[in-house]
């Protein structure tokens, strides 16, 4: 079985927890502007009712509404989260299910006539597939949702639609993690994803071969990747006294991709010498 029919098949297998995933977070981000929406009218319409202000004299005091009050409410972050979280899980679950039941699938998986790593890189490729189809979805997902804001909300109480880098560099939660501001903080945010996506392949492997040793031996591999990044922060302080901020950019890219070469090698040794079917 080729690497492309590997891909294929492992976002088969999970597509239907996955579209319904996307529906929760759709759903989710819809009612959070809906109920925000609500609320934010049902004080303005008191404030008028009751206390006489003119829509001019409701926003000087409370503020025009606009698209960061649905970001920081707990159903859009909420929603943000719970796919970045299943995402996590997914790749935890991504090696074990295989052992799971009687009938192991694992062990046929592994006796295809293919080479081992390649079963490795088509699980990464899903996931990180995985999270470019929940960033490509989000996009679009906010101006949709902006549109139903702008229909709810009367012109006089509306501040106006915002752009999605507005929408991300206005406030900071899951959003900012999965949509960074800009390429800069894009290379970054998934560059440490995907280095510590290797790692957690890494440990995951180790308890697969060891078992109960392979639990300490996957624990002290996770808290060593961790040392060896923050580790020259933490022993020497702040590196920016006597490194230039690009300096130091170099510094943490020759860690990451380091550990990043390691943690495949090791992958590598792990699952073509020490699991056995």
């Amino acid at each position: 079985m080729s690497y492309l029919k590997l891909v294929h098949f492992e976002l088969s297998r999970f597509m239907k927890i996955y579209l319904s995933l996307i529906g929760l977070v759709i759903l989710t981000q819809f009612l959070g502007v809906y109920l925000v929406a609500r609320a934010y009218l049902e004080q303005a319409e008191s404030a008028m009712t009751f206390e006489g202000m003119t829509p001019e004299a409701f926003v000087h005091q409370f503020g025009a509404m606009d698209f960061t009050r649905v970001l920081g409410s707990l159903w859009f972050n909420g929603g943000v989260a719970l796919s970045v979280a299943t995402l996590l899980l997914y790749a935890i679950l991504i090696w074990y299910r295989e052992w799971i039941g009687k009938n192991t699938f694992a062990y046929r998986l592994l006796t295809l006539p293919t080479h081992r790593m390649s079963i490795y890189f088509a699980k990464l490729t899903a996931v990180f597939l995985m999270t470019l189809g929940l960033v490509t979805i989000q996009i679009p997902l906010l101006v949709a949702e902006q549109a139903l804001l702008a229909w709810l909300i009367p012109q006089e109480l509306y501040n106006g639609a915002m752009s999605v880098q507005e929408i991300v560099t206005s406030t900071y939660g899951p959003l900012n993690v999965i949509i960074p501001a800009d390429f800069g903080a894009f290379l970054i945010h998934y560059g440490i994803g995907s280095l510590s996506l290797l790692v957690l392949f890494t440990m995951i492997l180790f308890e697969r071969s060891f078992k109960w040793k392979g639990m300490v031996f996957a624990f002290l591999y996770g808290v060593g990747a961790l040392l060896l990044v923050i580790g020259p922060f933490f022993f020497f302080g702040d590196f920016s006294r006597f490194l230039y901020d690009s300096e130091i950019f170099l510094l943490l890219l020759g860690l990451t991709l380091f550990l990043a070469a390691l943690s495949i090698w090791v992958s590598y040794q792990l699952i073509t010498k020490k699991i056995t079917v």
